[in-house]
């Protein structure tokens, strides 16, 4: 049996207990943070005119979480949302710790059918927004890397556009460091109501 041995880096983790206070404490708030997101939210759909598909739930978010999302915990609002087999309509709130903050738009399916081509006839006004494109092969990585996202305004009308017909889905996505959390709850429903405007355009 090999020699089991721990770092300094080690010990000290696994001596301080009271890691698992702070990170209750940092959980918490973020619990607040989409709670008062989801708020900004219903009042953005309160002033929108934008005819939703019929299943898309309105009313409320849900906030799902876990743990071990490459070793790190997350949490995420989907508001509004849609999951069916052949359906995907979701706006989310993502918290992924120790990586970042942000907001992903996620179509698929019928929902992609019926809006990518105002996404498509909008790649101009979308290069100019401070957003990134989802380039991999389903929407569910996290990752902000090169191999998942790349930003909008770096891309070429034609890479857009191919990125946009390549697949069965579309995902664009605000990114934020920690550091920028007090203008989460804002701009998660600015990106939202921007989003909604090129759809009904």
């Amino acid at each position: 049996m090999p020699e089991i041995t721990f770092s300094n880096e080690e010990f000290r983790l696994m001596t301080d207990h009271r890691f698992f206070d702070v990170k209750a404490d940092i959980i918490a708030k973020i619990n607040l943070l989409l709670a008062e997101i989801e708020n900004e939210i219903k009042t953005t759909l309160k002033k929108t005119e934008f005819n939703f598909p019929e299943r898309v739930l309105l009313e409320s978010g849900k906030v799902s979480k876990g743990e071990n999302y490459l070793n790190c915990p997350y949490l995420v609002l989907d508001f509004p949302r849609l999951f069916t087999k052949k359906d995907i309509f979701s706006y989310r709130t993502i918290f992924w710790w120790g990586h970042y903050i942000g907001n992903a738009f996620i179509l698929g399916g019928i929902s992609y059918d019926l809006y990518i081509r105002k996404f498509v006839d909008n790649i101009d006004l979308l290069k100019k927004k401070d957003w990134h494109l989802c380039i991999y092969n389903n929407p569910w990585k996290l990752e902000n890397e090169d191999s998942n996202y790349l930003p909008l305004n770096q891309l070429s009308t034609d890479q857009i556009y191919k990125f946009l017909i390549s697949r069965s889905f579309m995902k664009v996505a605000r990114i934020y460091s920690h550091h920028q959390y007090d203008r989460w709850p804002r701009e998660s429903a600015t990106f939202l109501t921007d989003l909604l405007k090129i759809m009904g355009l």
